[in-house]
């Protein structure tokens, strides 16, 4: 399976200007190259051609091996490596946020977290690592204290790469993208084109729903991407562009843009590449949803918001960026509910049990795991967004009222409770409830689930109690919730029949 050939930023803009690291080896330079050309594969081989005739040659070799690894999706073979040039040679920050990277792809959480806490300790002006951090802390709910430490951070440096696009991700992953807009604009008004930076300008205005500004911006960061000579990322962007936009009307108008330079721009000294998922293609005219593996592995609950609109094939990705293929199998309208099945089921134990079920009455905290704005050019890992239950019972349609932020592509997120169990699927804004024409009028204002009890009805879940004793903690910590939830939760994306796209992505 491919991997990763439209993955921002992973490798390029860390390898910049690493000529005297590598010692003028002609063998690493030529697997620089290979990873800025996104020819991952052959890395290997071309590092075992060069002579390891002193450490740093020998540590660089394991570095531009690790990143390799990393884009192939063996994050656990890239810790390993990235973890041997952290150690056995002279100190090396960049292989030691590496295995942070690597353990967090790998969905070892906490292990990535306890270890980043450490790196950016020790390695205060390495600012990926505080900015790594940052992110981690917002994917489990931490998110003012994240942004308050980001912001703190760009005080003293407000150009740097690494920390601006760490809040801009933050900010648009929690539905604050204007905000966003505004601070990567004045990132751009007085810095050289970066491809990551404009790249994460094109998410924001994707967020909003602007889906020419989106284009635009895009042709402008592939551009970007080709003069700093990563053409990994700049043909990417291009393969994506010439499958939605094949008339090339976005790169000409991003042609007209200004601030485009002949030669490749001055590159900052830090580097943004948070872990990444296999991608999934959203060409425009893709719906998108959440949903929750069950049944051993085989089959995935979302709403039926997905199913109203698809013509085609459902594809699914989970926490850890294993991909699926699926069809609708039963759709459930009075719960307002759907089954996928999945066509190569996922291992057992990531699928979430029924005795891990239960009624959200007198349950008051709760959080949502979900992905808030999906992407398909870039990773989305799922983000807890803590609230309380309302009301555990609307009275209609089997419904509880949560607080907890949802947006559209929320529709189909699970609800937990705060031990893990699950109490709902949440509905999206936009998702239409049986015999309720007018849910603010009937139900009040606020985001509704259905509830897990409802659920746990339907029949193909009603497989036996697991007789294995849960691994998780009797008082979990929000770092124990999200490991442990992270491969059960999936992002699901469909083509939308060409007479049901009245809401284009």
């Amino acid at each position: 399976m491919k991997r990763f050939s439209i993955a921002y930023c992973l490798i390029a803009t860390s390898l910049c200007g690493c000529g005297a690291a590598i010692g003028g080896t002609a063998e690493l330079a030529g697997a620089e190259r290979l990873l800025r050309e996104g020819a991952f594969k052959p890395v290997s081989e071309a590092l075992r051609k060069a002579p390891p005739n002193t450490p740093a040659t020998r540590q660089r070799g394991l570095i531009l091996e690790a990143e390799a690894a990393l884009a192939l999706g063996q994050a656990h073979d890239a810790a390993g490596l990235f973890e041997r040039a952290a150690n056995q040679f002279d100190e090396a920050p960049e292989a030691e946020v590496g295995q942070v990277r690597a353990y967090f792809q790998e969905g070892e959480v906490r292990h990535a977290i306890a270890l980043g806490n450490i790196v950016a300790g020790e390695h205060p002006d390495y600012t990926e690592a505080s900015a790594l951090l940052a992110w981690f802390e917002d994917r489990v709910g931490h998110t003012e204290h994240a942004l308050a430490k980001l912001r703190d951070a760009r005080s003293t440096r407000p150009d740097d790469v690494a920390l601006l696009a760490a809040q801009a991700e933050i900010l648009i992953d929690r539905g604050m993208a204007s905000e966003a807009i505004q601070i990567l604009d004045a990132w751009i008004a007085r810095n050289p084109p970066q491809g990551v930076v404009f790249r994460l300008r094109a998410k924001a205005v994707f967020a909003v729903g602007d889906w020419n500004d989106t284009l635009r911006w895009r042709a402008r960061s592939a551009r970007a991407y080709e003069s700093a000579g990563e053409w990994a990322q700049a043909n990417s962007l291009h393969e994506w562009l010439d499958s939605v936009d094949p008339a090339g009307q976005a790169r000409r108008d991003a042609e007209k843009q200004p601030g485009h330079p002949d030669s490749a721009p001055s590159i900052s000294a830090s580097a943004w590449h948070p872990p990444h998922l296999e991608p999934l293609l959203f060409p425009k005219g893709t719906i998108v949803a959440n949903g929750l593996i069950i049944d051993s592995g085989r089959r995935v609950v979302t709403t039926t918001r997905v199913i109203e609109k698809i013509q085609g094939e459902v594809q699914i990705r989970n926490g850890l960026g294993q991909v699926r293929k699926a069809r609708v199998e039963r759709r459930y309208d009075e719960e307002g509910l759907a089954m996928l099945r999945l066509t190569q089921p996922y291992p057992a134990n990531w699928s979430l049990k029924p005795e891990r079920m239960t009624a959200p009455d007198g349950i008051k905290f709760c959080f949502v795991l979900g992905h808030a704005v999906a992407d398909g050019l870039d990773s989305a890992y799922p983000l807890i967004g803590p609230g309380v239950v309302f009301r555990a019972a609307t009275g209609v349609g089997g419904l509880m009222q949560i607080t907890s932020e949802l947006s559209r592509d929320h529709s189909g997120s699970p609800v937990f409770d705060s031990t893990g169990r699950l109490i709902g699927i949440a509905l999206g804004k936009e998702d239409k409830i049986q015999g309720v024409p007018d849910r603010e009028a009937l139900l009040g204002k606020g985001n509704f689930a259905v509830r897990a009890d409802i659920l746990k009805r339907l029949s193909p879940i009603r497989e036996k109690p697991s007789r294995k004793k849960s691994s998780m903690p009797d008082t979990p910590s929000v770092e124990d919730l999200y490991e442990r939830l992270l491969p059960a939760v999936v992002l699901i994306a469909a083509p939308i029949a060409p007479e049901r796209q009245a809401i284009q992505r």
